[in-house]
């Protein structure tokens, strides 16, 4: 009956549907994992070096860099651990 467990209602009052109620959990592989991490790592990297060149301070403008750096490391070393 709706509403009697946890499911959400959809607009109709009636249970929606979720990854869980239907029974499909994506699970990801270690190696995709380590991929997706990368990913945000080189994000991340980016945005700093985004940042630092608008920054007017060098000197924060030089740790931006530096942290950019260490994040293209970071995520050089997650992908050659697949």
């Amino acid at each position: 009956m709706a509403g009697q467990c946890d499911e959400p209602l959809d607009d109709r009052g009636t249970e929606a549907a979720t990854p869980l109620s239907t029974g499909t959990v994506s699970i990801l592989s270690k190696a995709d994992r380590l991929r997706d991490r990368a990913a945000r790592l080189r994000s991340e990297a980016v945005n700093c070096v985004a940042i630092a060149v608008r920054e007017r301070d060098q000197d924060h403008a030089a740790r931006l860099i530096d942290e950019a750096v260490t994040l293209t490391r970071r995520s050089a070393e997650l992908l050659a651990k697949k």
